[in-house]
């Protein structure tokens, strides 16, 4: 894994270069593969990472590509974007689109979350959240996390994750997945959504390795700090098991 700035992806006449200037590839971490030599490029998870494949002497190799820092993921993103454009009008063949595929989906802010037992918003929050939640069946709930899960959670915030944005209760409907924040606000967004689930040591924002990382659409994800037999984390992955089943019924001779 090579962890990089998005100025350092770049297209050259002669191939795909990944340095730290423009046209200079001094660098000993400088990566250049030449348009005869590329095999594959790859949008894959977690976002927004992309892997390069390559033939040499030897064979083929690949190497796979990262951001720096949290806060420089949509810029990534961009840049990424700007680099399978580049290539898909010079190697179309080549290109594997991954995540790029899924619709970008945005958290959508609600009055409360759903169920017998509401956690309300502070008053201020309450007045600006856009609509009440509408009835719907609650098929799994997460509780606030005791004073031991609550301070590990603490200890891993930092200025691109704060502490306000950590969810603090999740319920799991028929419709949608609801989080409630720890500054009192509650948000949703759609369980079709849902695409994915990968351990969060892949992921800057986790917590420990038994931890896990909802991922809904193209970018939008939910960390969900490791705990046992925990009800939403069994109905996700229920979820996703559901959807591929059919799939592979069709795949199968």
């Amino acid at each position: 894994m090579r962890r990089i700035a998005p100025s350092q992806i770049n297209v050259v006449p002669r191939g795909i270069a990944i340095g730290t200037t423009f046209y200079s590839f001094d660098s000993f971490d400088a990566f250049l593969v030449g348009w005869r030599e590329l095999v594959a490029l790859e949008a894959i998870d977690p976002w927004p990472r992309f892997r390069i494949t390559y033939e040499h002497a030897y064979g083929s190799s690949y190497e796979d590509f990262d951001t720096f820092r949290e806060r420089d993921k949509n810029k990534f993103e961009i840049a990424v974007g700007a680099l399978f454009d580049a290539v898909e009008k010079h190697s179309p063949w080549t290109v594997r689109r991954g995540w790029f595929d899924h619709p970008t989906v945005e958290w959508e802010r609600v009055a409360d979350l759903p169920g017998p037992e509401p956690t309300l918003p502070s008053a201020g929050a309450y007045r600006t959240a856009p609509s009440r939640v509408e009835d719907e069946r609650v098929v799994a709930r997460r509780k606030p996390p005791d004073a031991l899960e609550a301070m590990l959670v603490w200890l891993a915030t930092r200025p691109e994750m704060p502490w306000r944005e950590i969810v603090r209760e999740i319920v799991v409907t028929e419709e949608h997945i609801y989080t409630g924040r720890r500054d009192g606000t509650c948000w949703r967004v759609p369980l079709s959504t849902l695409r994915l689930i990968t351990p969060t040591i892949d992921d800057p924002t986790a917590v420990a390795e038994r931890d896990r990382v909802a991922w809904f659409g193209r970018a939008a994800r939910l960390v969900l700090p490791g705990r046992p037999r925990c009800p939403v984390v069994r109905e996700l992955e229920r979820v996703l098991a559901t959807r591929s089943s059919p799939r592979e019924e069709a795949d199968a001779p």
